[in-house]
């Protein structure tokens, strides 16, 4: 066996932890979603573990340890116990934690630039896909309030804020989130849309293939029937013809 198909075996039992018969095919696309983010994450948190060792940067080290306990392993364990539902909610809400928590330890990674916004802005649109209806909703607000404690509580002082001077942040923030929220959001629609019409065909396909079972036994009956009813006839005629053939 080639590296290559061992590798793409690999790939493919990691990519399909937790996928069952039972499942509709966008709670498939949703596991194997969250599967490739779990696996890729863990790749960039152990180079980053390994940057932090070279560095000597023990604070960094500990974060991608505290990571990989706390969010990677246990989520690779809920979704191969097939407890995706969960699973879903449980990434959702430790990467906001994680978030929260990094700013307040190590000010050097999340200070001066917005990467923990960026960060945010990314487990928002994962909220959406993850998501449905209420909840979807929900969680898009629960990760907006998260973006503005970080941002105003934490990287600016309480006593130094004033709304005129974040006017244009908070504006484009929350148009940043409603264009990503409709657009994901009809993204989906059009998913549910071409999964229903793919139901629609296969429920057609397997009536069409009922009635042709159907069509099939009546045409093995009518044969039957009339082998039947022609075999003494023709039995008759083939005596009748022998028997003038002998005189």
């Amino acid at each position: 066996m080639t590296p290559s198909i061992m590798l793409s075996r690999f790939w493919k039992s990691l990519i399909t932890t937790g996928i069952h018969a039972r499942l509709s095919l966008l709670e498939e696309q949703r596991i194997r979603l969250l599967n490739a983010i779990n696996f890729f994450t863990i790749f960039l948190q152990l180079f980053l573990l390994l940057l932090g060792l070279l560095l000597g940067d023990y604070k960094l080290v500990s974060i991608m340890c505290a990571t990989v306990c706390c969010l990677n392993l246990p989520l690779y364990g809920l979704i191969r116990s097939l407890r995706h539902q969960f699973a879903f909610g449980y990434a959702y809400c430790v990467a906001h934690a994680i978030l929260l928590v990094v700013p307040l330890t190590n000010e050097l990674y999340f200070h001066d630039a917005d990467d923990s916004e960026i960060a945010l802005i990314g487990l928002a649109v994962l909220g959406i896909v993850l998501f449905d209806k209420y909840i979807q909703l929900l969680a898009v607000v629960f990760n907006l309030a998260f973006f503005f404690i970080i941002r105003f509580f934490i990287k600016a002082p309480a006593r130094d804020f004033a709304f005129h001077d974040y006017y244009s942040l908070i504006i484009n923030v929350l148009v940043c989130y409603s264009f990503i929220y409709v657009c994901v959001s009809f993204a989906k629609f059009i998913f549910r849309q071409y999964q229903a019409l793919l139901v629609e065909k296969n429920e057609q396909l397997l009536k069409q293939s009922i009635e042709l079972q159907e069509v099939d036994r009546l045409k093995n009956q009518l044969f039957a029937v009339i082998s039947h009813d022609l075999r003494s006839p023709l039995y008759n005629l083939q005596t009748t013809i022998k028997l003038l053939n002998e005189g």
